[in-house]
């Protein structure tokens, strides 16, 4: 556990001197396990913390208990594998790049980066507890209403609510800059194409998955476009 917190240090502080340092790593263990296990601490504590918050609503407590205490296991069966699969839509915008020194060298930067966003669910974890504890009623509130409850939340609570979007953001702007390190290093090219090569696939399906999207939305809530010949 005590380099699981190192790895921690040296990948969020210095992580250009973290990536000299296990450049010639050559398994997957290492990374794969550190993650894991990192992420499934995250998964519990994020649980554990949401109990009071859950059974504090007398009607659906239980329920919404089974249904965190569920979607926990089914987190944990995923943890070991979401390091594979990012690094694999990762790799493949990458290989588009440039890189050609193989699966493992994109693998190691996923997996050590993604440590650096357990930490930040941690925060959005805590912050979103204490804005709960202000403001008792802003769980039910923002299931219901989306984030237009800040606007009606006291201020101290909708401050959290909001800062926790932020670190949610930031935790990802943190993630991308770090991978980019490791993978420009370990891939022998520039940063730029690192970059350019981690996000390429997943901004393409987020595209695609947003187009559907908004296909659906409108044949549910706009009806078929004009012209549209139908048959009965």
């Amino acid at each position: 556990m005590e380099d699981i917190i190192r790895t921690v240090r040296g990948v969020f502080l210095q992580p250009g001197q973290f990536f000299e340092s296990v450049e010639r790593e050559k398994s997957y263990i290492r990374p794969w396990l550190y993650f894991s296990i990192s992420y499934i601490i995250l998964i519990f504590f994020s649980t554990i913390i949401k109990i009071p918050e859950m059974m504090k609503i007398s009607d659906m407590g239980p329920l919404l208990l089974f249904i965190e205490v569920f979607g926990m296991f089914i987190s944990i069966s995923f943890a070991f594998a979401i390091p594979f699969i990012i690094a694999g839509l990762s790799h493949l915008g990458l290989l588009i790049f440039g890189a050609r020194k193989g699966f493992l060298n994109t693998f190691k930067p996923v997996a050590y980066s993604g440590m650096i966003y357990v930490i930040y669910g941690l925060m959005t974890a805590v912050l979103s507890s204490i804005a709960y504890l202000l403001y008792p009623s802003g769980l039910a509130d923002a299931k219901s209403s989306g984030l237009s409850y800040l606007s009606s939340a006291p201020i101290p609570a909708a401050f959290l609510g909001s800062l926790v979007i932020v670190v949610t953001f930031a935790g990802w702007i943190h993630f991308i800059a770090v991978d980019t390190i490791g993978v420009a290093r370990f891939h022998g090219i520039s940063k730029t194409r690192a970059f350019f090569g981690i996000i390429i696939v997943p901004l393409f399906i987020l595209a695609i998955v947003g187009l559907l999207a908004g296909g659906l939305f409108f044949m549910i809530n706009g009806g078929m476009p004009t012209g549209m010949v139908t048959f009965h």
